[in-house]
């Protein structure tokens, strides 16, 4: 299971965002409470970038690694 996070573009510059640092929390402890179903294999996180921007970094290694087949689930705590 790997996990996508983005950046909010309003808390751009800051070590690790408020929204970066609530989204891994949300995620890991959704993967903690169903251990049996789920293990955390990777996050990709955009920071600073627009979601209307389809050439972030890790969005584009995300697609790649889907269509490598590198991975069966996808979780994201929102899809704004």
């Amino acid at each position: 299971n790997r996990s996508f996070i983005r950046l909010s573009k309003e808390e751009a510059g800051k070590i690790e965002s408020n929204s970066i640092k609530n989204q891994k929390s949300f995620l890991n402890n959704y993967v903690h409470a169903h251990s049996q179903a789920f293990s955390l294999l990777d996050y990709y996180i955009d920071d600073d970038y627009s979601g209307t921007n389809s050439q972030r970094p890790s969005f584009t290694r995300l697609l790649q690694d889907i269509a490598l087949k590198r991975t069966n689930y996808m979780m994201v705590k929102g899809l704004s």
